[in-house]
């Protein structure tokens, strides 16, 4: 199993935080499932936002390589989300357009490429692997580099977020806001 690229650890002061407000385990256990939840959404929409803009795609695109799940062992709750970094087929990021030298999909220039519709009915982004007819190999787009580079500056604002929520959802969780 992979490790995580982004980890954050509750800090001390929100164990202040739930003695000032003389909380009880249950509404700590409450808040802190529904703040993982809430940081774990927020931090999905963000990467999403931020590599489309990176790797110049759809927002929706991507949303499908984006899978989320909470657990809990014991005491602790890990909220995770694991995100798909294969490389992209290239027309999925925008519309081919077939040029002299090859072939040109939004930003990307793929030298003696071309579109045809081979193995399916969609046309595709295609480039012959030797001088012969076949085999011909997909064109496809990398996208784990650019997630690798994304994902840590996320870490101090997901971590900012939690806190920020959790007493928000502690003091609703104590039935504050009724």
């Amino acid at each position: 199993m992979s490790q995580p690229l982004i980890s954050i650890n509750i800090n001390p002061g929100l164990d202040r935080l739930a003695q000032d407000l003389a909380a009880s385990k249950g509404q700590i256990d409450k808040a802190l499932v529904s703040t993982s939840r809430k940081v774990q959404a927020w931090l999905n929409t963000q990467l999403i936002r931020e590599m489309a803009r990176e790797i110049k795609i759809k927002q929706k695109a991507l949303r499908g390589r984006f899978k989320k799940s909470l657990t809990r062992s014991g005491q602790e709750i890990y909220a995770s989300i694991w995100i798909g970094v294969n490389p992209f087929e290239a027309q999925l990021t925008g519309k081919p357009r077939q040029l002299n030298k090859g072939v040109r999909v939004r930003s990307w220039l793929f030298d003696k490429a071309f579109t045809a519709s081979i193995y399916s009915s969609q046309e595709k982004v295609w480039r012959r692997k030797s001088g012969s007819r076949f085999p011909v190999v997909k064109m496809m787009i990398p996208i784990a580099e650019q997630m690798e580079k994304i994902l840590p500056r996320y870490e101090a604002p997901a971590a900012r977020k939690f806190e920020e929520i959790f007493e928000h959802e502690l003091k609703f969780a104590m039935g504050w806001f009724k």
